[in-house]
């Protein structure tokens, strides 16, 4: 008996052993990370982070049933969904059409571009469309020319919010060109000019008092007219598009004219069928598969918007609202229902928002959870941004044995900075992760400011500063857990 009690001691003080030494490995780790926050001045409130075994075990946690601005991350989200109800191989498709007849070179009836949602449609597509119309023998439309993109709800911005002359905040359609961005220059008198001299699109020197923005649109009389100071950057830049479907179809009214054929003005119509319709050619669009590893490695906004509609119009069974990052949450919480989504809003699918919140137990516990899923044989976790190889971590953790260790997304907005994804531990096993950061203060300041107003344009030149040394932070700490795990 007393034999079997004193293994009974035995074995009961092994268990208070681990225990002690699980404890003491966690608070190094909370220690470690602890001191370089305080090295930042970043408050601790500003920052939070989570860490999941893949295993579905929470590792570490930093605030992480508070709410922070995701940013870019967002785009995770709209992956998964992406992939999800679209399936990998699914492509979106623009048409070329008409409805008449065509003779001596004449089409005599009407011509239709029709969007549908591709967000990577370029000015050589529209000349390829302008190649096979010719080859049907035609250089004139006597009937209209039509545009069509009514498959997807519209917006002239992806959010109000900010400066509104950044390229990444463009109007949103289902027939766009170009991430909906236009090219402009400086005449030598100072003025501004479209390249290709658009209708719909005017320049006009102010002034009043605009913004620190460098431009201002207002629209007027059906075109979009850019209001500005001066100009002194390059002599040639982008801006964003605003009414995204007409400047496709005025783009590619001017570039057949170029090539000689003739088309008129075009006019919007609404809920055109294709069916009822002769094709000239279809363009298809990359397999949404492979448009989703590149938005998650250039990050761009447009193509996040167009996916989310897409898949929530799948999803929904009919045309979704803008924006649509309440569809989003509402398939995350139907398909991942084990991650405690409370807490978590999501404004749209770019991440262009400051409204947007996810906490990081969230964000983490959703990864541990898609890092294997399969999507034609490719796996989720392997879609990121490599560490010192590529995307917007191409020039972070390269060295010191960081290369390549780090597979993430990162995410950036004024005062706010994020990067999730996953990493190899020195136990060569992969973890999930994601660290934010919200510098909430001056956040909540910058929103409080009118656009014109001086403190505002002072607040925000410090947003450089600061998103400096968020990143440095946000890579020490990735450097611990690399370390420790």
């Amino acid at each position: 008996m007393i034999i079997t009690v004193s293994k009974k001691i035995v074995l009961l003080l092994f268990s208070l052993s681990s225990l002690v030494v699980v404890s003491s490995s966690a608070t190094t780790i909370n220690e470690e990370i602890d001191s370089l926050i305080k090295q930042s001045k970043e408050p601790m409130e500003n920052l939070g982070v989570a860490v999941f075994d893949l295993g579905g075990e929470e590792l570490y946690s930093l605030n992480g049933t508070d709410g922070f601005i995701p940013a870019s991350l967002s785009k995770i989200f709209v992956s998964i969904m992406g992939a999800s109800v679209l399936q990998p191989s699914f492509k979106l498709r623009t048409t070329l059409g008409y409805v008449g007849s065509i003779e001596n070179g004449e089409l005599k009836g009407d011509l239709y571009l029709v969007g549908g949602g591709d967000p990577q449609l370029y000015t050589s597509h529209l000349n390829n469309f302008i190649c096979a119309l010719k080859k049907r023998g035609v250089n004139k439309i006597s009937g209209n020319f039509y545009y069509v993109d009514s498959s997807l709800p519209t917006a002239t911005v992806i959010n109000g919010l900010g400066d509104l002359d950044q390229t990444d905040n463009s109007g949103v359609s289902a027939l766009s060109v170009n991430y909906n961005r236009f090219s402009f220059y400086k005449e030598d008198d100072g003025s501004l000019t479209e390249v290709m001299d658009l209708p719909g699109i005017e320049f006009k020197r102010v002034t009043d008092n605009l913004s620190e923005a460098r431009f201002e649109a207002v629209e007027e009389s059906g075109n979009w007219v850019w209001r500005y100071r001066s100009y002194k950057s390059l002599a040639i830049d982008e801006l964003p598009v605003r009414d995204p479907s007409r400047f496709t179809a005025e783009m590619f009214r001017q570039l057949a004219a170029i090539q000689n054929v003739i088309i008129p003005s075009p006019m919007k119509k609404n809920g055109f069928d294709v069916d009822k319709f002769n094709k000239i050619l279809w363009h298809e669009s990359y397999e949404i598969i492979d448009i989703i590893a590149q938005m998650l490695e250039f990050s761009n906004n447009l193509v996040a918007e167009l996916i989310l509609l897409e898949a929530s119009k799948e999803y929904l069974g009919q045309k979704p609202p803008f924006p649509a990052g309440p569809v989003l949450l509402s398939f995350l919480k139907e398909r991942y229902p084990s991650v405690d989504w409370t807490g978590v809003y999501l404004d749209n699918g770019s991440g262009h928002s400051y409204v947007t919140k996810v906490t990081p137990k969230a964000f983490g516990k959703f990864l541990q959870q898609v890092h294997n899923v399969n999507f034609k044989d490719v796996f989720f976790g392997n879609l990121f941004s490599i560490s010192g190889h590529n995307g917007w971590i191409r020039k972070r953790l390269y060295k010191d044995g960081f290369a390549f260790t780090v597979m993430a997304k990162t995410g950036t907005i004024d005062f706010s900075s994020a990067i999730a994804g996953y990493f190899f531990g020195k136990s060569g096993q992969k973890k999930a992760f994601v660290i934010m950061n919200t510098n909430k203060k001056k956040r909540e300041s910058l929103d409080a400011l009118p656009a014109n107003d001086p403190k505002r344009a002072a607040l925000k030149k410090e947003v450089g500063g600061w998103k400096n040394v968020s990143r440095n932070l946000q890579d020490s700490i990735i450097k611990v857990l690399i370390n420790r795990f």
